[in-house]
């Protein structure tokens, strides 16, 4: 857990983000209400059940003539909302001792377990991405090498900071494994002849 001044930080950097990510939605959301009003109540159940399915699902991008394809996007679109809920566990950590978003529920358990078989395909995604990228360098691609070389970094690192931060904590406090693969075995591998006060400056580094 953070100490005062720690949170006092913590939470402004939270707040400037949260203000740096709201901005541009809101004047996009702007613009939208600026338009004519479109009736969209009508059929309202299906049109709830088509969005869910859409997003959930991820139809749009599981199409038969790119089903390989698609489920690479799925990797990386539900590897970034599990991602997101330990961004959320992990913040809360910060305020509190002990912190786990679900408790010591078999869910929690599933949960961990998912983390990391999601990191893996992320990265496996990210690769096959990569590969077709500059590789195979489809003429469909609407984005510059440029941008698609920053996206993958980026994805790269956010998996591999969440990464670097569960092998300290489960180095530090192996309960925390629960069913986590990667974190105990990378743990082993590069932080077993470390004492625990390099642990607990690592643990503090990866935070």
């Amino acid at each position: 857990m953070l100490t005062f001044w720690e949170k006092f930080v913590f939470g402004i950097v939270i707040l400037a983000t949260a203000t740096a990510f709201l901005h541009p939605l809101i004047r996009r959301y702007r613009i939208v209400r600026a338009g004519r009003p479109d009736p969209r109540l009508d059929e309202i159940r299906r049109r709830v059940r088509e969005a869910l399915t859409k997003v959930l699902l991820q139809r749009c991008t599981l199409k038969n003539e790119r089903l390989f394809t698609g489920f690479m996007h799925v990797f990386i679109f539900y590897g970034a909302l599990t991602f997101d809920t330990m961004t959320v566990n992990h913040t809360l950590e910060g305020f509190f001792d002990g912190f786990y978003l679900f408790g010591k529920t078999s869910f929690g358990l599933l949960f961990s377990l998912l983390v990391d078989v999601f990191a893996v395909l992320v990265l496996v995604g990210v690769l096959f991405f990569a590969a077709r990228r500059f590789i195979v360098r489809p003429k469909a691609y609407a984005t510059t090498p440029k941008d698609s070389a920053l996206i993958y970094t980026f994805i790269v690192l956010v998996t591999l900071s969440y990464l670097y931060f569960e092998m300290s904590a489960v180095s530090l406090h192996p309960e925390a494994a629960r069913l986590s693969f990667l974190g105990p075995w990378l743990g082993g591998r590069f932080m077993g002849s470390l004492d625990a006060a390099a642990l607990n400056a690592h643990f503090k580094a990866s935070w």
